[in-house]
């Protein structure tokens, strides 16, 4: 049974505030509208749908540095974005949240990545999902030599190197050139290094790894399972102990409503229960508030397992959010301790 005293949270949760943190990795701006049909159009005869609502939002690493903004880091925010209007707003969202951008990359040559993601409701009552991505591709090799470049030169001043690596289409910032490099600058520092990697959980080395359980089985390449599959125990550890020895730095394993699954080197497996919740859920965003509270509380110097214990707490407050990307702050996770754990 893992146990944290409300005492011990304060002072991981004090601890934390104003840790300095670098997240590189791939950065997309996120564009939410909803709204409805207003008549058919005289050019094209097609429907109309005007928006009433329209807000941005950083996603992908932008989510990871929102988290840890709200968390109390200082961040560092190391984005790749185009010379275009998206990238200038993804920047000033970013900055809105506290984030310092002065080490971002301009690539001319690679738009922005921005997904637009509307809610129109018809007469007829029913409402739709439209969903329009701009396309994106490898960033140009100067800019990816100006990644490394910058990594380099803010890591003697942050605790911790926060790798976001959300490539599923091969053009990710994090490309199968700059993965090796990192891995290696992580072997030659005593920073901690951590990733979240969609599809290249097995091409990084040396670093901390927080995969959902069908990553980590991907990583291993032991079976062919579904992005919604339920997983058995055993194909989890077994992917591990693939995975394991090329990392030699621990994997925190989310599994949804069966918590967290802990392994490091030359220790047992360990399971972290996560908080139990009810009545409406929204996911979205939980793994990376999972990510960010493990990042912290780390560098606060919590065990292994009271950094997994912040990381399901974070992702019951996020998920309770309906309809947006949620965070979650320390009087929030402070909130969750007290209506779960105080007194039990």
């Amino acid at each position: 049974m893992i146990t944290l005293t409300r005492e011990r949270l304060d002072e991981i949760l004090d601890a934390l505030q104003g840790q300095p943190v670098l997240v590189c990795g791939d950065f997309c701006l996120d564009r939410y509208g909803s709204g409805q049909i207003k008549g058919i159009s005289r050019e094209t005869g097609q429907e109309v749908p005007r928006l009433h609502e329209h807000l941005f939002s950083p996603g992908a690493a932008g989510t990871v540095t929102w988290n840890l903004c709200d968390l109390g880091a200082a961040v560092q925010a190391l984005a790749v974005v185009g010379e275009d209007r998206y990238g200038e707003v993804i920047l000033r969202e970013l900055q809105l949240r506290g984030a310092d951008t002065s080490l971002s990359v301009c690539d001319p040559s690679r738009p922005t990545p921005s997904f637009e993601k509307l809610q129109i409701k018809h007469p007829d009552g029913r409402t739709r999902e439209l969903r329009v991505d701009v396309g994106t591709g490898l960033p140009s090799h100067t800019a990816a030599a100006a990644v490394m470049d910058n990594i380099r030169r803010a890591l003697p001043d942050v605790g911790a190197v926060v790798v976001a690596d959300y490539d599923e289409e091969g053009d990710g910032v994090l490309n199968a050139g700059l993965r090796p490099a990192l891995s290696q600058l992580a072997a030659d520092s005593d920073k901690l290094f951590i990733c979240t990697s969609r599809t290249h959980s097995a091409d990084f080395a040396n670093i901390a790894l927080v995969p959902n359980e069908y990553e980590l089985v991907s990583a291993g390449g032991l079976a062919e399972v579904g992005i919604f599959d339920e997983i058995a125990d055993d194909l989890v550890v077994q992917a591990a102990e693939v995975v394991l020895p090329r990392l030699k730095r621990p994997i925190f394993c989310t599994r949804g409503k069966r918590g967290i699954l802990i392994f490091a080197p030359e220790r047992e497996p360990t399971w972290v229960p996560t908080v139990p919740v009810e009545g409406p859920l929204d996911i979205t965003g939980a793994g990376d508030s999972t990510m960010s509270a493990i990042t912290m509380a780390l560098l606060a110097g919590a065990s292994l397992e009271e950094a997994a214990l912040l990381g399901n707490m974070a992702a019951n407050v996020t998920i309770r959010k309906l309809g947006i990307t949620g965070t979650a702050t320390p009087d929030e996770l402070r909130t969750i301790y007290d209506d779960f754990f105080r007194d039990r």
